[in-house]
């Protein structure tokens, strides 16, 4: 089962980590568990709650086990917020690269998946070069999200009408409130929500990049 659990998600990560300031010390997490700094906790942009990981330093080859129990986005390959109490028993600086491997997911989670409104985008998006570094094509399958890899494939569906598609992460957004992804034009009109604009949706992962290089 745990081998099972662990092929749900990305095999490991590479990036870089940034540190709780000391002001969050005491407030409530995004997942309702209060931020103690001397704990050894992380805040991560999609593992579920109550996930266990390997944080390694590439510089030194320091490890700490950490629980993610909040949400992250993330920002200049920056895709891991651990407190200070993690960061000083890896002996952490801001120039580290770091690998994170799930150690333990909890029990039942599988997959990641998430319901909410999509939009759609293409004009004057379509040639220019999305945050992954794609050419974006409004007439491919592609999508934007706020935290899921580049890479990624996610399945969409239309809860209005039980359509379907499965598209590819290679952008960043939306940023307005409620909306979860983006689609382009081609897939926005295969679930028929081109002339609403959006659409009431369920999106799924079917398939993480084996690795995950945030940028």
């Amino acid at each position: 089962m745990l081998i099972g659990l662990l092929l749900a998600f990305p095999s490991y990560e590479v990036g870089y980590a940034s540190v709780y300031a000391d002001r969050y010390h005491g407030r409530r997490t995004a997942s309702g568990e209060i931020y103690d700094r001397n704990k050894q906790v992380a805040a991560h942009p999609y593992l579920p709650f109550g996930t266990l990981v390997k944080v390694k330093n590439l510089r030194n080859g320091k490890w700490v086990e950490v629980r993610i129990i909040d949400r992250f986005l993330p920002t200049k390959g920056r895709f891991i917020n651990l407190s200070r109490r993690a960061a000083r028993l890896i002996d952490w600086r801001p120039s580290d690269r770091v690998r994170v491997s799930i150690r333990r997911l909890p029990q039942g989670v599988r997959t990641f998946v998430q319901r909410g409104v999509a939009s759609w985008y293409g004009g004057k998006f379509h040639g220019r070069r999305s945050a992954c570094g794609v050419k974006f094509d409004t007439y491919r399958m592609y999508a934007a999200h706020k935290t899921l890899p580049c890479g990624a494939i996610v399945r969409v569906v239309n809860l209005d009408n039980g359509r379907s598609v499965d598209v590819k992460i290679v952008d960043r957004g939306p940023y307005r409130k409620g909306r979860i992804i983006d689609l382009s034009y081609a897939a926005a009109r295969k679930i028929g929500m081109v002339k609403k604009g959006t659409a009431r949706v369920r999106i799924e992962v079917v398939r993480w990049p084996s690795v995950v290089r945030w940028r």
